[in-house]
């Protein structure tokens, strides 16, 4: 997915560059940096967070 998602940003570069990219699934402490390499603005992470029972913080801080 991130030629996918490479190609996405050039689009947006050239034709809305107010335009923000988002990446919903399949986000987690190891892919999120991946995704914001290759042009990813918004970063949805939602089981990567809930499912750490209490850690949201925690969760949290890795994924930045």
């Amino acid at each position: 997915m991130m030629p996918k998602l490479k190609q996405l940003r050039t689009w947006i570069d050239e034709r809305n560059p107010g335009c923000l990219l988002e990446v919903d699934g399949g986000v987690n402490k190891d892919t999120a940096k991946i995704c914001a390499e290759n042009g990813a603005d918004v970063l949805v992470a939602g089981s990567a967070v809930f499912k750490q029972k209490g850690r949201y913080k925690e969760a949290v801080d890795a994924l930045r």
